[in-house]
């Protein structure tokens, strides 16, 4: 059987790498991956050599009067285009191009590919930084926003998943946190109080096809809808273990000095993170959150935890609204929303020494 074509938009990047793996993997989707440059990206290469189901395809400048003076289904049927283009770092100006310049260009892509056949799934990666509402935004937050109301407003874009932080991109991760890690893992309000939604990109990446294949069979998604992928919740002190792998202690201290130690923070944080503006956002929120005695205000304010724990998520296991199941997994079904997390989660918050809330 001929397999059906995959169009992948930012399929060089860490997520996109792991889904390029993972699709070619199934041997049933042929991808197609534009890209900018002259020679193949090295990421791409080996797989390239020993895989005739990927084409890496160069173009120049804006891919839209590329990609609309091609025709990605002469090799078989376009099944899918998806886009994960999305920079968090770097200057103001290529952050604005991959997260929001790009975007009306890629409404105009998905609208094309749909008139020529109104049954391919149109698919955007966002984020859950889409969803924070308390502390400061970062520019990457506030494009990705303003990106996802542009995407549903258009009615051109079948499926939006949202999915929190990737903690096995532990070089890029550990390399970012590098400047400020001898100074947070001092204080056990940050570690402790701070509590990540959090996931492998080899649970998304499962997650992600078993609901297009599910979809493909079954479903009729309306346009607009969202998948939300989640798999644990991890306190701060232990995404920073599994992230260093190496167990971090603070030293005790009482409420008044962690409360100023945490006002020291700020200030290293601003200094130290000054070049990363996503991030020292992020430990901003952190520190602001870590601050909070109460914590149920905390888990409120919490953006990463906005869909819930997985462990309340598996109390709903047994209810009407479960879509499909597998070995692994569970999808819930929730109007124009659907929720995918594991059977068993790998830990929940809270560790065997009794750290975490």
């Amino acid at each position: 059987m001929k397999p059906d074509n995959v169009l992948i938009f930012g399929g060089t990047g860490f997520l996109g790498r792991k889904l390029v793996s993972a699709l070619l993997q199934t041997k049933r989707y042929r991808l197609i991956l534009p890209y900018r440059g002259a020679t193949i990206p090295a990421e791409w290469l080996l797989e390239v050599q020993k895989n005739a189901n990927l084409e890496p395809v160069a173009f120049s400048g804006d891919f839209l009067p590329w990609i609309l003076g091609q025709d990605p289904t002469k090799s078989g049927n376009l099944l899918l285009a998806i886009s994960l283009i999305g920079k968090r770092e770097g200057e103001p100006p290529q952050i604005f191009e991959s997260n929001l310049g790009y975007v009306g260009s890629l409404i105009t892509l998905f609208g094309s590919l749909k008139a020529k056949n109104p049954q391919i799934i149109t698919v955007y990666f966002g984020s859950i930084a889409e969803y924070k509402k308390f502390g400061e935004l970062s520019l990457y937050a506030c494009l990705k926003r303003e990106a996802r109301k542009r995407l549903e407003e258009s009615g051109v874009c079948d499926l939006i998943v949202t999915h929190s932080i990737l903690d096995d991109n532990k070089e890029e991760i550990a390399a970012d946190l590098k400047p400020v890690l001898p100074d947070i893992e001092k204080s056990s309000y940050l570690l402790d109080r701070v509590v990540l939604s959090t996931l492998s990109s080899s649970f998304l990446c499962r997650a992600f096809i078993c609901f297009i294949e599910h979809y493909l069979s079954h479903v009729n998604v309306k346009s607009g809808s969202e998948l939300v992928i989640l798999e644990q919740e991890q306190s701060l002190r232990q995404f920073l273990t599994k992230i260093f792998d190496r167990k971090i202690h603070p030293e005790p201290k009482s409420h008044d000095m962690e409360i100023r130690y945490l006002d020291y923070l700020t200030e290293v944080v601003n200094e130290k993170l000054a070049s990363n503006n996503t991030l020292r956002i992020r430990m901003l929120t952190f520190i602001e959150l870590a601050r909070m005695n109460d914590p149920v205000e905390r888990e409120r304010k919490n953006h990463y935890l906005h869909f819930g724990r997985v462990s309340d998520l598996m109390k709903m296991g047994n209810i009407r609204n479960v879509l499909f199941s597998r070995s692994d997994l569970i999808c819930l079904s929730m109007e124009n929303r659907y929720l995918i997390y594991p059977t068993q989660s790998p830990f929940l918050t809270g560790d065997a020494n009794g750290h975490g809330e």
